[in-house]
């Protein structure tokens, strides 16, 4: 089943259906900027500064890489330890989600310095 019947169906013309994405585009981005903090208090603090120290404190956090030739030495996946192999495969998939939030996060920072 389709996400949306075509205009047609309801004997509209195709420019209904453009009309229609504009008006629920318009209506997600009210509701996200309605969300989003007020100004208050003068407190001098800026949205951006807010973003950029959670993201340094996140960074900061961030556990380092596990390594993965150490844990292959100590684990070495032989048939009686069958729960080895997974024990590697689970460290090379947390190092590359680890990874991929510290990118993100250094991203986030960029985007917003501009």
């Amino acid at each position: 089943m389709p996400f949306s019947d075509q205009s047609e169906v309801f004997g509209m013309h195709e420019n209904a259906e453009i009309t229609s994405g504009v008006v629920m585009s318009e209506s997600l981005l009210s509701t996200v900027l309605s969300l989003q903090p007020k100004a208050g208090g003068g407190g001098g603090v800026s949205i951006d500064d807010i973003i950029k120290e959670k993201c340094s404190n996140i960074l900061e956090k961030m556990p380092k890489p596990f390594d993965i030739n150490h844990v292959a030495k100590k684990y070495p996946i032989i048939y009686e330890e069958s729960m080895n192999t997974v024990l590697q495969q689970e460290l090379i998939r947390f190092n590359n989600l680890n990874k991929t939030i510290q990118d993100s996060l250094i991203l986030v920072n960029k985007a917003i310095e501009g």
